[in-house]
C-alpha cells in the first residue's frame, strides 16, 4: 500500500545478455505501476515512457548541482586566475580544456588524447583518476603529447573549481554518460562544453541553449575539431560561456526540489 515513486537518469536500457528481456519486464511493470516517475531530463522522459511510465504520472525534474553555489566561487577565484593557472604550469595565454571523470573506458579519454594530437594551441587538464591512468599516460606519450597533459587526479571540491577557473572550456567525451553533472558544473563555472552525442545532458543543456557544440560519440576527427573550433576562437567562447551562465541559471537545486515535490505530491495523492 505504500505508493512508489520511481527517478532515474539514465535514457537508455543497460546492457544484454540472458536476462535483458526479464530486466526490461520489471522495468516495464515497475514504471507502469509507479504512483510518479520523475526522469531527470528530455532523453530521460523519453526513456521512461518508451518503457511504460504513465504521461499523466511523469515530472520532468532538472538534474542539476548546486549551480548557484558554484557560480559564486567561480566568481570569487577569477582574479586569482593567473596564479592558479601558474601553479598548474599553465601560461597566462595557454588556451585550456578540461576534462573532469573517472579514468575508465567509457568517458572516452583515450579518445580526447587522440584527438589532442590533431589539434594545435590547446593544453588539456585532467581531473579524476582510475584503472585506464597508466595506459592512458602511456597513450600520450605515445602520441608525442604528454607535455600538453596536466593530471590532476582525484581533487577536493575547491580544488575542482580552481581548475574550472583556470580552463577555457570544458569537454566531456563519453561513449555514454547518463546525464553528466559535470557539464552543469563547468556551465556554473562559465565555461563553454563540448560534449559527445553520447552524454545525456546534451539536448537539455546544450543543443537547447547554445552553451557549446556536440559531436558524434566515438568521433575523433569530429572532436577534434570542436577542439579546434572553440580553443581558436576567444570570441565563440565568450558567447558560448554567456550561453553558458543564462541557461544553467534555471537549472537550480530549487527547481529540482520542487518537481521532487511535485512527483511526491501526486504519488499522495494516488
Amino acid at each position: 500500500g505504500v505508493p512508489l515513486v520511481i527517478s532515474g537518469d539514465t535514457w537508455q536500457a543497460a546492457g544484454g545478455g540472458r536476462l535483458v528481456g526479464v530486466r526490461r519486464g520489471l522495468r516495464r511493470l515497475l514504471l507502469r505501476r509507479a504512483a510518479a516517475t520523475l526522469p531527470g531530463g528530455s532523453r530521460q522522459r523519453t526513456f521512461f515512457l518508451t518503457e511504460g511510465a504513465r504521461p499523466d504520472r511523469l515530472v520532468l525534474r532538472k538534474m542539476t548541482v548546486d549551480v548557484e553555489t558554484l557560480g559564486r566561487q567561480a566568481t570569487a577565484l577569477v582574479s586569482e586566475r593567473h596564479a592558479i593557472r601558474a601553479s598548474l604550469g599553465l601560461a597566462p595565454d595557454d588556451i585550456v580544456a578540461i576534462t573532469v571523470a573517472r579514468l575508465v573506458p567509457e568517458k572516452g579519454i583515450d579518445l580526447l588524447l587522440l584527438s589532442l594530437k590533431s589539434t594545435t594551441g590547446v593544453r588539456l587538464l585532467i581531473v579524476g583518476d582510475g584503472p585506464q591512468r597508466p595506459n592512458l599516460e602511456r597513450l600520450a606519450a605515445d602520441l608525442g603529447v604528454e607535455h600538453r597533459v596536466v593530471w590532476l587526479g582525484r581533487l577536493c571540491h575547491q580544488d575542482v573549481v580552481k581548475a574550472y577557473v583556470a580552463s577555457d572550456f570544458l569537454v566531456l567525451a563519453s561513449r555514454f554518460e547518463p546525464w553528466g553533472l559535470v557539464v552543469n558544473e563547468a556551465m556554473a563555472c562559465g565555461l563553454p562544453v563540448v560534449v559527445s552525442s553520447a552524454v545525456g545532458c546534451a539536448d537539455d543543456l546544450v543543443a537547447a541553449t547554445g552553451a557549446g557544440l556536440i559531436v558524434a560519440a566515438g568521433d575523433g576527427a569530429a572532436l577534434a575539431r570542436a577542439l579546434s573550433d572553440l580553443g581558436g576562437s576567444q570570441q565563440l567562447r565568450a558567447r558560448m560561456a554567456a550561453q553558458a551562465r543564462a541557461a544553467i541559471a534555471r537549472w537550480t537545486l530549487k527547481e529540482e526540489i520542487e518537481a521532487i515535490g511535485q512527483a511526491l505530491e501526486l504519488a499522495v495523492a494516488g
